[in-house]
């Protein structure tokens, strides 16, 4: 992704893949594609994020996912594997 998105930090760019894998293993109507991936990491790199924190990663998920549905089961099922991770 680095070769797409000049300027995306390692560890971002880690994230980003790993959040994007667990999308698409999703039940969603609309999977992210490889471009809005890279507007998604491009996007990031214009906030100047160094991780993908909550805040920005709730603020731009729907730079990946188009649907409303899409959008509120993601961040759903992302914030529950959020806190197992915690526990």
């Amino acid at each position: 992704m680095n070769l797409k998105v000049p300027g995306l930090p390692p560890k971002l760019a880690s994230e980003a893949v790993e959040l994007v894998q667990r999308l698409r293993g999703m039940d969603l109507k609309k999977h992210p594609s490889v471009s809005e991936t890279i507007d998604w990491a491009r996007a990031l790199v214009e906030l100047n994020a160094r991780h993908l924190d909550r805040p920005t990663r709730d603020t731009t998920l729907s730079v990946l996912l188009k649907y409303e549905s899409d959008l509120n089961k993601a961040r759903r099922e992302i914030s529950r594997d959020d806190r197992r991770r915690a526990n």
